[in-house]
């Protein structure tokens, strides 16, 4: 009777394992990020919106890619305007500084910067520009708000910009 306990016990203690095993399996496989408007399950691969790195999420939903030099015919000297987004940039003593304004459709909307840095030779650059909406009520009134900030790189670095993920297309101005 004490052998059939103990052969139940351990029978058991598989069972347990071998369900908490495959469910931790389960939850990963059908774990699943989000990387600029689209969802992938662990390991998947993807483009970074740069156009030439892979990509994938770890376990830990950490973004890691290839840190590749893309080649790309932006490469922004002096500055950049398009109707939406005026930028200058300025190099010196190892940082681009950009200056600059975003429009916005109503003054109460936020702007927030970001530079994401990609350590390639030369450095890919991302400038993201992101206006937030208000949950104000707000008079529908397009105004400029000014930007500025500085990126530690290079100077043969390649800038993009992005306003709410779109790349900006404007045409270059070189104040050099």
């Amino acid at each position: 009777m004490k052998k059939i306990l103990i052969l139940l016990s351990i029978f058991l203690l598989v069972t347990v394992i071998s369900i908490l095993a495959c469910f931790l399996v389960y939850q990963n496989y059908f774990k699943k990020y989000e990387y600029n408007g689209r969802f992938y399950r662990v390991g998947e691969g993807f483009t970074h919106m740069d156009g030439c790195n892979s990509c994938s999420f770890t376990k830990k939903g950490e973004m890691i890619c290839t840190l590749m030099a893309c080649d790309s015919d932006e490469i922004l000297d002096g500055g950049i305007e398009d109707g939406k987004v005026r930028l200058d940039f300025t190099y010196k003593n190892d940082v681009y500084k950009y200056t600059g304004a975003v429009q916005k459709p109503t003054p109460c909307d936020g702007v927030t910067t970001d530079a994401i840095v990609r350590e390639s030779s030369p450095e890919q650059v991302t400038l993201q520009i992101v206006i937030e909406p208000s949950d104000q009520i707000c008079a529908q009134v397009i105004t400029e708000e000014e930007i500025s900030g500085e990126i530690k790189v290079s100077k043969q670095a390649r800038i993009e910009v992005t306003l709410n993920g779109e790349t900006v297309r404007g045409e270059g101005v070189n104040n050099n």
